[in-house]
């Protein structure tokens, strides 16, 4: 057969884009526990009208993949200049009802203290909304998320398409890949304390971790500033990541 006689396809970008955010504490005193939040934004188009579904859309045919994922991600979300990877390709047959549609799955990671002046610049995004994920795990690996509003009225059971699989295959690549690389960087401030940042790997993994400090003392350094939160306890010293042995 020549070229012209194959079928076509229709290629996507989806990325799921995850931060760390603060538990609500009503002890102002402690440092807050941390929950992984994703972006997820609402669908006003069939298939899956009014349904949530990660950001993305169709490849340009003029533009490399990895480009087009970025541009698509700044101009749905406006946040850019962030850590990305290519996670797995999805091409169930039957995973898009309007023709044969092949997506290739991007997990992204975003600091929080980033998303506030970013995501009030961004273009078409109207619909864009933060949800914590409370992950259902069997054993070790995640087999099931719930998704939950910001500000708690929303839980979200059921995405667009297969993208619900994405996000769980994206937590388990993250989980997986935590204690060997460096990836948590991406999810905590420029500057941070020891325990800020062992909440944040405690959040990804699901359980506490013991001698922390002992474990990543070799990936951090002091930082010329100390966090006062203006309660009468000493205020703590910040920490910098140290990139000389970097492992992204």
């Amino acid at each position: 057969m020549e070229f012209k006689d194959y079928k076509k396809l229709s290629l996507a970008n989806d990325i799921v884009i995850l931060t760390a955010a603060d538990k609500p504490e009503d002890d102002k005193r402690k440092v807050p526990e941390k929950t992984l939040q994703i972006l997820l934004i609402k669908r006003y188009e069939e298939p899956y009208n009014k349904f949530w579904s990660l950001p993305g859309g169709f490849v340009d045919y003029d533009k490399n993949l990895d480009d087009c994922a970025r541009e698509k991600l700044y101009a749905k979300t406006g946040i850019k200049n962030l850590y990305m990877e290519q996670l797995y390709t999805y091409g169930d047959i039957s995973r898009d009802e309007r023709g044969r549609v092949v997506s290739v799955a991007y997990l992204a990671l975003v600091k929080k203290s980033d998303i506030n002046i970013q995501i009030s610049q961004k273009t078409d995004s109207s619909s864009a909304s933060w949800f914590s994920i409370k992950p259902i795990r069997k054993a070790d690996e995640i087999v099931d998320v719930i998704l939950i509003s910001e500000d708690g009225h929303l839980i979200v059971k059921d995405l667009a398409f297969d993208h619900k699989q994405m996000i769980i295959d994206a937590l388990n690549r993250l989980q997986n890949k935590i204690e060997y690389t460096d990836l948590a960087f991406n999810l905590v401030p420029e500057f941070f304390t020891v325990k800020e940042l062992q909440m944040v790997y405690e959040c990804i993994l699901g359980r506490a971790i013991q001698a922390f400090r002992r474990k990543i003392s070799d990936k951090i350094k002091p930082a010329d500033k100390m966090k006062d939160d203006g309660s009468a306890y000493r205020p703590a010293q910040l920490y910098k990541f140290d990139n000389k042995h970097s492992k992204f």
